[in-house]
Formats: C-alpha cells, structure tokens, sequence
C-alpha cells in the first residue's frame, strides 16, 4: 500500500517516511496541505498521515478535499498533531479524518493504527467491487432505473432511462423527477413521492416526457431508501416503457370494436335483404293497382267523352228545352269539377306514382345487392351498374353537400365481388361528402384503360395534408376529429381492391379537394381472385 506524508518539518516528515519504508510501505511526502492533495491526485494514495497545522492548507482542509475526491477505494486519513482535547478530535474526525495520533507519536500505536487502515481498505475494495458488479447489472437492466433523494431530486439514472427519454445522465442527475413527468400526472407523482416518505413502495402507470416533447406511458414501481437512523433518504424507481403493450391494447379494442361493427353490419344486411322483400310485396302490388287503375281511367275517360258528346248533341238539335234543367245540372257540376283538368291530372298522377314505385323497386334491388347475406362468389358484374346502386343507398349522406356528375364509359363486364367493390365505393362517397363543408360537387368517371377499368372519384373538398397521404390506407389512421372516425374504412377499402388484384391511389391538396383512382383488371377470373384471397387480410 502507498501512504502519502503531509508535514510541513523535514526533520518529522523524513523520520516518520524512513520508519514506514522499513514497514513496507511505498511512501510519497508534501511539505504542505496544497502540495500534498497535488500529490494525492495524481497519485494511488491508500493511506494519508498528515499533520494538523500546515502553511498554505493546513490538516483539516487538506481532509476534506480529499473526501471530495473521489476514488474508486477508500482513503484512510490519520491526523497527527500536539492537540489532544476532546473537541479538537470531534473537529477532526468531523472533517474527514479516521483517526487521531497525538504527538509524540507512539511508533506501535502508528502500527496497530496501519494494520487497521489496511484492513478497512481491503474491506472497502471488495464493497466497491460488488458496487461495480451491480453498477454493470443495473446498466444493462431493459427496465429504466433512477433514485431520488427525499426531496425527489434525481441523484442516479441508468443508461436504460437516458435511452427510453433522450437525455445524456448528465442532463438527468440534479433534476426535480416531476420535471420528467407529464404536467397532469404531477399531482399523483407527488402523492406517490409522499407516500415513499412515509415508506409506502407501490407500483402504478405514469406518463413520462422525453427530452423532444413525447410522452411514454410507463409502469413504475417505487420503494423507499432509508439511512442508518431511520429516516427516510430517497427512492429508487423501476421504470418499465409499456407504450407497445398500450397501442397493442388500443389497437385490440379498436379491432374488437371493428368486429363489432362489422357484426351490426351482417345483421343489418340481414335485416335490410328481409324488410327489401317484405318491401317489394306491397311495391308490387301498388305498382299493379297503379297499372290496372291507369287502364280503369282510360275505359272512366271513354264514357265521360260519350257523356260530354251527347250533351252537345241534345244542344245542339233545338229539343233541349225538355231536358233544361238537367243540361244546366251537368254543366254546373262539371264546372265546379273542372273536369278538363281532372281528367288530364288523375292520368298523370298515376304516371308519377308508377314512376315512384318502379324507384322503390330499384332502390329495394340496390338494397338486396348491397347487403345481401353470405354472397361471397365472385360473379360478373357492370361497374357503372354497381356505382348507381351505390349512389342510391349513400345518396342520403351526398345530398345535402354535394352535386353529383357521372361520366360513364362503355364498360365490359368484369369478375368481381359486386357487393364488395360496392363497399369501396360507398366508403370513398360518404368521405368525400364528409370533406365537402358547405356545398361542393362530387365527379365520377369511368372508363376502360388498357386491360382495367379505371374508376375516379373526385371531391371538392378540404383535401389531406401532404404528411398524412403517405398514411391514408394504414389501419387506424384517420384524419377525422376523435370519436368521428375508426381509420379502418379506406383500409378496408384498399384490402378490397388488392383482392380483386387492382390498385388504388390518391392525389390530393388542401383546399383543393382530394382524387381517388381504382384500377379493376378486366380479366380477372375465378383462379386469380382465390389466389387473391388466400391470404388473410389486414384488418
């Protein structure tokens, strides 16, 4: 072991250095305090002998320099000095001193004090050692690891911490942890802090703040640290990222809710195929009054005109004096009938109601198409056809906000899940009227491109900002204000269209509106679309 000699006599300082040489020791020696901690610094000093009383710094600051240099083992320090009451020992032990040696010193008492100091320093390396094993366990734990003090200053991270919230350890230690939290979580931190000094530990979630302004969901777990009286000293913290196992959980809930959804959806196609043939029976009976009654009119009209004409015929022969009373009846009640007008509008009120059944007819076809139960066999189908049918059931959302223009190609019929693509169109209708904030005008185009069927539908809505078009077909992303929107219908709607082997894109700007394209290959057939479909598809 090395001992370092601070003693501002010569005479004492090379006597006592010759003495410890003979015991073994490697010796280094100052004239003074300032010169000795130099000495100390730049030297593995286990042991220091120095007097009390030095020029320059004496003993006593000499000691406690050196506690506040720290080293990776223990210094042992021996005061030397002619003082020997009672509170000058309390002083110098106060200040970092181990030990207390009067002068003259006694050469034995020197030893057995040697003998101690080696022992406590052998003591103090093995300490330091599992301190550094542990120091490596506790940096390499996944988990984050801090301990405050009592007054919940940081005073230890673990790299593990420095990583999950992107501050160096220097930028950590001497800062207040409710500074790490988010603002709204302060006040449970608090009462959990109150808690260790109370030396309650518990585990519980907190949001944390990184050093860019992110916030991760944690589980923590905290257990008091308490000193030697008793008191309550700090806390050490566990700090466990479950930012995973909540978007997992959000997303779970959110593919729960989906099913849920798409559940409600079979019933009411169920339901909607049902009530779509309870509709059509009375449709159709209407519409077959309707019919008959138009005939009824024609035969009504026949002898009016038969009426009307004998009634001139006796006007006009000169013996209408003996029915008089009876011409002027007639003509009085036609007048106040106005049967001229009757006659013209009961044939066209019975066409409008014709025309109003046979629209029942269509939109309760539609209906059935649309949410028809269990059709999950591709079939031949005209594009065109299925928009309309789509615009019929959707047209209750466009309406209100939206012009429609249709330009239609001359498309051949294609392979297709109708009732799906009819979903992709649906999805894409309701959100462009949904863009559309007062009035605006919705176009749709159709027409044949080398071997797919082109389908453009376009709004002249708000738009999607640039950073979010890269995100549009992802699940769960939406652009809509929350509670408005799952982010699963143009997902849906893209795994739609991989199905049937086709593309879908949008160009978009703010302001401007937003376009979406749909390409269907014509020649689709029964082979590649279960090829298509043999694959799960994301949700």
């Amino acid at each position: 072991m090395s001992i370092l000699v601070a003693d501002d006599s010569s005479v004492s300082r090379e006597l006592l250095a010759k003495t410890l040489r003979k015991w073994g020791f490697d010796v280094f020696t100052a004239n003074n305090g300032l010169e000795a901690l130099e000495v100390y610094k730049n030297n593995r000093i286990n042991i220091v002998i120095t007097d009390w009383v030095m020029p320059n710094m004496d003993g006593l600051t000499l000691c406690e320099e050196i506690r506040k240099f720290i080293k990776n083992s223990y210094t042992y320090i021996i005061i030397i000095t002619a003082k020997d009451q009672s509170s000058d020992i309390k002083e110098a032990l106060d200040k970092g001193a181990d030990e207390y040696i009067t002068k003259p010193i006694d050469m034995e008492r020197l030893r057995v004090s040697l003998k101690t100091a080696r022992r406590i320093i052998s003591l103090s390396e093995n300490l330091n050692l599992e301190i550094d094993k542990n120091k490596l366990l506790l940096e390499n734990m996944k988990e984050g690891l801090l301990r405050v003090d009592h007054e919940g200053i940081l005073t230890f991270v673990n790299d593990s911490l420095c990583q999950m919230l992107g501050y160096t350890r220097e930028e950590l230690i001497g800062k207040k942890i409710l500074s790490i939290h988010e603002k709204e979580d302060n006040e449970i931190a608090e009462r959990k802090l109150n808690r260790r000094r109370e030396g309650i530990g518990d585990s519980y979630e907190l949001n944390y703040i990184t050093k860019e302004g992110g916030v991760i969901p944690t589980l923590v777990s905290a257990k008091p640290i308490f000193n030697s009286s008793g008191q309550h000293d700090g806390t050490v913290v566990v700090i466990t990222d479950i930012s995973k196992i909540k978007q997992a959980e959000q997303e779970r809930k959110l593919i729960e809710a989906q099913l849920r959804q798409s559940d409600k959806m079979a019933s009411i196609g169920q339901l909607a195929a049902g009530v779509a043939h309870e509709i059509n029976n009375p449709t159709g009976f209407v519409s077959s009054n309707l019919n008959t009654l138009s005939t009824y009119i024609k035969d009504y009209n026949i002898i009016i005109d038969r009426y009307e004409a004998l009634v001139k015929q006796l006007e006009n022969s000169g013996k209408s004096d003996d029915f008089a009373d009876f011409l002027q009846e007639i003509k009085e009640q036609e007048d106040n009938m106005d049967i001229g007008f009757l006659k013209d509008d009961i044939s066209q009120l019975i066409h409008e109601s014709l025309e109003g059944t046979e629209r029942i007819k269509k939109i309760v076809q539609d209906l059935k198409d649309f949410a028809h139960p269990g059709d999950d066999k591709p079939k031949y189908a005209d594009i065109n056809r299925c928009i309309d049918s789509t615009l019929n059931i959707v047209w209750n959302e466009i309406k209100y906000k939206a012009q429609v223009k249709k330009e239609y190609g001359d498309l051949p019929e294609v392979l297709c899940f109708p009732q799906q693509l009819n979903q992709v169109f649906a999805n894409i209708l309701v959100n462009a009227a949904q863009a559309i904030t007062e009035q605006g005008e919705i176009s749709i185009r159709t027409s044949l491109s080398d071997e797919n069927i082109e389908i453009t539908i376009s709004d002249t809505g708000c738009g999607i900002p640039k950073e979010s078009l890269t995100k549009i077909f992802d699940p769960f992303f939406t652009t809509k204000d929350v509670g408005k929107g799952t982010g699963l219908g143009l997902n849906v709607a893209y795994n739609i269209v991989k199905k049937h082997n086709g593309k879908i894109s949008v160009e978009s700007e703010v302001g401007c509106g937003t376009t979406f394209t749909i390409l269907v290959p014509v020649n689709n057939t029964d082979e590649s679309l279960s090829a298509s479909t043999s694959g799960k598809d994301s949700v």
